[in-house]
């Protein structure tokens, strides 16, 4: 057997120079389309000179041209004053080892002069033989659509829960001008009476306990990260107990 065959044998089946360029070129667009599709950008930070690297995406979602970013600066300079400090304070955290990553949401002002919400995850990847790092690597999403949801969400659970307030008021103020009534003609009632006055008083109170029921589960679905321990119910013995309000 000749060198050339062993050389072409040994080579059979690796994808020619071509081929590897083509491969690349087909990974390069399935990565673009991913990012622009889910808003969202790659990035990489140089430790100790600040140097930025990402995808052009990262400066198109705030509507500029990614010439503009060479220092990991020209991107802070930008953050909303108000999270500013606590987005500088997740990286330092996780630089100097005290979180495992770098974890944050922040504002950042666009072209625009709007503020968008993005969240910032990202790790060291490269370090020294000290173990000091040198390159932090990670990915921006552009969070703006939830947070106006969550924005939404809050404000239509503060005017239920005023209007649960103004309605609770009231029934409960209604609720005891009843009982107070009831209390003064108990005595002037025949027996008979004074039995469907009973009913009349135990509806009352019911309904009383029902605006404090209401009360507590506004409560509850108005603290953040609350969640909700369903339980069995038994439904008959629920229906017994409602039957003598639903024959008033």
């Amino acid at each position: 057997m000749t060198e050339g065959r062993r050389s072409s044998e040994e080579h059979s089946g690796e994808p020619e120079p071509d081929q590897y360029i083509q491969n690349l070129e087909q990974y390069r667009r399935r990565l673009d389309g991913a990012m622009f599709a889910g808003d969202l950008a790659w990035w990489e930070m140089d430790v100790e000179t600040g140097a930025v690297t990402f995808h052009e995406n990262k400066a198109d979602m705030l509507g500029y041209s990614p010439a503009e970013f060479d220092h990991y600066e020209d991107f802070t300079e930008l953050v909303h004053p108000d999270d500013y400090e606590g987005a500088m304070e997740a990286m330092r955290d996780h630089l100097e080892g005290r979180a495992e990553r770098y974890d944050t949401e922040y504002r950042i002002r666009t072209a625009s002069g709007e503020y968008r919400w993005f969240h910032d995850v990202g790790g060291i990847t490269e370090r020294r033989d000290d173990g000091s790092p040198t390159k932090v690597t990670g990915v921006v999403i552009n969070i703006t659509r939830r947070k106006t949801v969550e924005q939404n969400l809050r404000e239509r659970n503060e005017q239920l829960s005023l209007l649960n307030r103004i309605v609770r008021h009231d029934i409960r103020n209604d609720m005891s001008v009843i009982q107070g009534w009831a209390d003064v003609l108990r005595d002037e009632l025949s027996p008979e009476n004074r039995d469907i006055l009973g009913r009349i008083q135990r509806a009352s109170r019911h309904t009383t306990g029902l605006t404090e029921d209401v009360r507590d589960l506004m409560t509850v679905l108005g603290e953040e990260g609350t969640t909700v321990e369903l339980q069995p119910v038994d439904v008959v013995r629920v229906i017994r107990n409602q039957g003598e309000y639903l024959t008033l």
